[in-house]
């Protein structure tokens, strides 16, 4: 085939293979570059934004116990009581929205999640009922559903950090596995890379060997042999439709008419 191409061609083949090489390393590099930043935005905006709330959650638990405490530490009539008693609601609603928030977005701690909504809802049970004794400063009765609290709250922590824990582990996990991906893709793109360089300067040496240069010193050795009057030689390349063909055909010629 390189016999009937022009050089011109073949030297456009040539650097054309050679950039077509380089332009699948640079789509590979930027496709893979691509998915590891959305990989990494959501390891930061999805889940460490989850892992917060969680954490957030647990905060908002132990103020919803602080503030039912403060119900009955407070006589049930003062605005002391009444804030405090404002504050188990608030916290309580905070502390499920949370949850719910991270439920969504972590479906892998979704049986996790639901067994602290779960928890926390005896939580936010008991510190109702001590909040409404508390508020009647019937004190026996807010201490017993308090004392009950407790309970929950300290196994809701125990599930809490432990959730905690393996979240953050996972996160670290995945962010060495993106930091290896991306190890992995510079030094694929730079052996790629130096791959491609290679093949193409060879295909670029074998097409000019093969199709220009090796053609072209045959044809001047013919060339100098006609000129020493060796007639009898022959010239190659006649047959090809590149512009070593022509310049065979045009030796043929000169050939011929020295040998009448």
């Amino acid at each position: 085939m390189l016999n009937h191409l022009k050089i011109s061609t073949k030297i456009i083949s040539a650097v054309l293979a050679i950039s077509l090489i380089g332009l699948a390393l640079s789509a590979y590099s930027a496709w893979q570059m691509k998915r590891i930043d959305q990989d990494y935005s959501y390891l930061i905006d999805v889940r460490d934004a989850a892992i917060m709330n969680v954490l957030r959650a647990s905060r908002f638990t132990n103020q919803t116990a602080y503030a039912a405490y403060k119900t009955m530490a407070y006589h049930g009539a003062s605005a002391e009581a009444k804030t405090a008693a404002a504050e188990v609601e608030k916290d309580t609603g905070n502390v499920r929205n949370l949850l719910e928030k991270a439920s969504a977005a972590l479906p892998d701690a979704k049986d996790d999640l639901a067994g602290l909504t779960a928890t926390f809802g005896t939580i936010a049970e008991e510190a109702s009922d001590g909040t409404a004794s508390g508020l009647k400063d019937e004190d026996d009765a807010a201490r017993a559903s308090l004392a009950q609290m407790d309970k929950s709250v300290d196994a809701y922590m125990k599930q809490s950090v432990a959730l905690g824990d393996r979240l953050i582990a996972d996160n670290a996990s995945r962010s060495s596995n993106l930091t290896s991906n991306v190890n992995s893709t510079i030094v694929l793109t730079i052996a790629g890379t130096l791959l491609g360089m290679v093949l193409g300067i060879g295909g670029a040496v074998f097409i000019s060997s093969k199709g220009i240069t090796g053609p072209l010193n045959l044809l001047g050795k013919r060339m100098k042999e006609l000129a020493a009057g060796q007639l009898d030689v022959p010239v190659e390349g006649q047959d090809r439709r590149d512009e070593v063909g022509a310049m065979a055909k045009a030796v043929q010629v000169f050939k011929d008419a020295a040998n009448q």
